[in-house]
């Protein structure tokens, strides 16, 4: 495995003490292209052609990174997006994400793609022992201190399965306001009235507002764990009235780059032991939760309002996930705030971005009136066409568990129609 790490810092570089032949490091662009065919390749916003010299290594079909001082600049995460590299790291974590790399890394020839493991390939059997090693010694080494207190080192184990017999649901959407925390909790809801366990994962670890949209107030998260402040996962989950748990997004979104790819396996493997449905509300960028959640999920709902210039940024980020080898047959198109006059045909939509229509949530002005109120509207009549749309689109993720019929009654008929079941 030949890995490039690319940064004008030579004092930089020099943390990373390698002996490694295949471990090259360079401060200029024209060393970097000089210096051949990588299978992974890390480059530093600081270089000033550094999307230049990305877009040449994502031309070689080389798995391609962009490390940044500052994680949270989304010019830098639209770019990247745009390019088609994998993802940003935050640069005083590389030597940890380096080290995920090599330890999980199946060998291959130089410049061919990498494709993760798959979800039925997370196992302890599906990490070359032997990299582990080097991984440990060589790159985590002069780990800086916060780091090597805050991130999640899987010295003893590696990741477990995560369940496949269970729903591990995503909810993806590549602009903001498309309704993907909308239509997480809702449909959460939706499937705790047919008697599921159901927990959301709040992977927008930048800016997630699952917990904020209930009004709970999370004492712990995700990020509470990793540092190792609660060891039991179950103890940063929050209850709602409805029966939904929540994992909420950091508090601090800085720390959002905590959540690694390896802390995303090792999440979502726990909850997929406990809950029969773990939904995901995913950040509009493919970043490392994201990525991991799409890669193991059995069912991913593509949000998109009918909005033409949202419709070609999907089907930009549909073509870049087709060429990381993503199981097409997962994806299905969920057209939100639809209005009656439908200015873009559903059927339509679906064709363009070549995936399978999954319903239509159409627009009803009851769901922000409940929004605001911290209910979720499928509880609520006021919402009436909004919860019949959800609804419909829990009975085919749980079609064998429809409620039980009840015996007529003016009284079960009125709670039904508020509740929006009819």
């Amino acid at each position: 495995m030949r890995i490039l790490l690319c940064d004008p810092n030579n004092e930089y570089l020099q943390r990373f003490n390698t002996r490694r032949e295949d471990f090259v490091k360079v401060t200029t662009s024209k060393e970097a292209i000089g210096a051949g065919v990588f299978n992974l390749a890390v480059i530093s916003t600081e270089l000033p052609e550094w999307e230049g010299l990305a877009r040449h290594f994502v031309g070689q079909n080389t798995e391609t990174y962009i490390m940044s001082p500052n994680i949270t600049d989304i010019n830098v995460w639209k770019k990247t997006t745009e390019i088609g590299c994998k993802g940003v790291w935050a640069k005083e974590n590389v030597q940890n994400e380096l080290s995920i790399k090599i330890q999980g890394h199946i060998p291959q020839n130089a410049g061919g793609r990498s494709r993760r493991p798959l979800r039925g390939q997370l196992t302890r059997d599906s990490h070359n022992n032997e990299n582990h090693h080097v991984a440990e010694n060589v790159l985590t080494k002069n780990l800086p201190p916060r780091q090597q207190t805050a991130a999640y080192h899987p010295q003893s184990q590696k990741p477990p399965a995560i369940v496949v017999n269970r729903e591990l649901i995503c909810f993806f959407g590549v602009d903001g306001g498309v309704s993907k925390t909308t239509m997480s909790i809702n449909t959460g809801v939706g499937l705790i009235k047919k008697g599921q366990s159901v927990v959301i994962v709040d992977f927008d670890v930048f800016s997630g507002n699952v917990s904020t949209r209930l009004k709970v107030a999370p004492v712990t998260t995700m990020v509470d764990w990793i540092k190792g402040h609660n060891e039991d996962l179950s103890k940063c989950l929050v209850d709602h009235p409805s029966g939904l748990k929540i994992l909420p997004a950091p508090l601090n979104h800085e720390e959002g780059e905590l959540i690694t790819e390896e802390v995303a396996i090792k999440i979502l493997s726990i909850l997929t032991r406990r809950f029969d449905v773990v939904i995901v509300d995913t950040a509009p960028l493919l970043i490392a939760p994201t990525v991991i959640t799409m890669e193991n999920a059995t069912r991913i709902y593509v949000l998109c309002p009918p909005d033409a210039a949202t419709v070609a940024n999907t089907k930009k980020v549909i073509k870049r996930l087709d060429m990381i080898h993503f199981e097409r047959f997962k994806f299905k198109l969920l057209v939100t705030k639809m209005p009656k006059s439908k200015p873009l045909e559903a059927n339509h939509m679906a064709a363009t971005l070549e995936l399978e229509l999954a319903g239509i949530i159409p627009y009803d002005e009851g769901v922000q009136v409940e929004t605001n109120k911290g209910n979720p509207p499928i509880l609520s009549r006021r919402a009436k066409n909004f919860a019949r749309a959800v609804n419909i689109l829990c009975n085919t993720i749980a079609p064998n568990l429809q409620v039980a019929s009840e015996r007529f009654s003016l009284l079960n008929f009125f709670r039904r129609r508020k509740e929006g079941i009819i």
